[in-house]
């Protein structure tokens, strides 16, 4: 299975995260992470968090109940026995150097960063590519599109759980923990993206499935008598009796 190291950076937009992570839980690809990108994400998540407006002692749990899911979901992502290979690549920054270490101990493919230029690819060894999250995602859907296709109906799935009022449009749908949120700025992978490919993704998917359940809603409505073939008009069992009656008096 193809395997990826993934960078802070791509794991802190909610949606995004969702995504990737939801593609490796179809066995699209194996992620792998430093414990160092864990708490990194940790921090920037309860701080994004905080900002909104959530109390610390509930941005801290949240936070910290997300790293935990994903290091029990994906227990065999952390890698260790990098410290060696540290600071022999030659990266623009020093503190940059534990993701490539990383993935060269996991056998890593790809790094997928949104911070490319911190990651020169004459620096990088020839068996790895750098990619962006909308690179590396375009190219796992083309490779799996049913494995892609079954982490999107995942999420939305999750979302139509948690949201039952109908989101307005150009808002991102749900947090971590399926719950509704507009996101600001800083919670997009590219500040003039109104969400992004994954929200439209997700959103399409939502709304496919609201429809659906509102048909088979009505459906089940007409089967048992509740409206008629119209849907304008409650007859109901004893009172379609009655009227059968009436008509033999």
């Amino acid at each position: 299975m193809f395997t990826a190291t993934l960078d802070t950076s791509v794991l802190w937009p909610s949606l995004q995260r969702d995504f990737l992570l939801s593609l490796a839980v179809e066995g699209a690809y194996r992620p792998t992470w430093r414990s160092a990108i864990l708490e990194e994400l940790e921090y920037h998540e309860e701080a994004k968090l905080v900002k909104r407006g959530i109390p610390v002692a509930e941005a801290a749990g949240r936070a910290a109940t997300l790293i935990a899911a994903m290091r029990r979901e994906f227990a065999d992502a952390e890698v260790e026995g990098w410290e060696p290979l540290e600071g022999t690549f030659g990266l623009p920054e020093q503190d940059d150097e534990h993701v490539v270490a990383a993935a060269v101990i996991a056998g890593a493919g790809a790094i997928v960063t949104e911070n490319l230029k911190d990651f020169p690819a004459d620096k990088i060894p020839p068996t790895i590519q750098v990619l962006s999250a909308r690179e590396f995602a375009k190219n796992t859907v083309a490779l799996n599109p049913r494995r892609a296709l079954a982490a999107v109906q995942e999420i939305a799935s999750a979302a139509v759980r948690a949201v039952r009022e109908e989101p307005r449009p150009g808002r991102c749908r749900t947090d971590e923990t399926g719950r509704r949120e507009d996101r600001d700025s800083d919670d997009l992978q590219d500040g003039g993206d109104q969400c992004g490919a994954f929200d439209e993704l997700v959103a399409d998917e939502v709304d496919h499935r609201r429809g659906r359940d509102r048909d088979d809603a009505q459906q089940r409505r007409q089967h048992d008598g509740v409206l008629d073939p119209e849907g304008s008009q409650q007859v109901g069992a004893e009172g379609a009796g009655e009227e059968a009656l009436g008509d033999h008096h």
